[in-house]
């Protein structure tokens, strides 16, 4: 399974500078700092989540059906 933290360089509530721990206890796939953007990436900036998610799920799709 893939995963994308999404991460805000403006959250307060987890700071950027977290975001290696979290990177190295989640071992994710892509990663991703949106700038700008606070906690919730989602409801701050859902283009750049969308931009992020679809060709993560996109490649899903793909190898789903070969």
């Amino acid at each position: 399974m893939s995963t994308l933290p999404p991460w805000g360089n403006e959250d307060t509530v987890t700071p950027l500078a977290h975001f290696d721990t979290a990177r190295a206890l989640l071992k994710p796939h892509h990663h991703h700092v949106i700038t700008k953007c606070g906690h919730t990436a989602p409801l701050e900036r859902p283009r750049d989540i969308a931009d992020q998610l679809v060709p993560l799920v996109s490649a899903r799709v793909e190898r789903l059906d070969s």
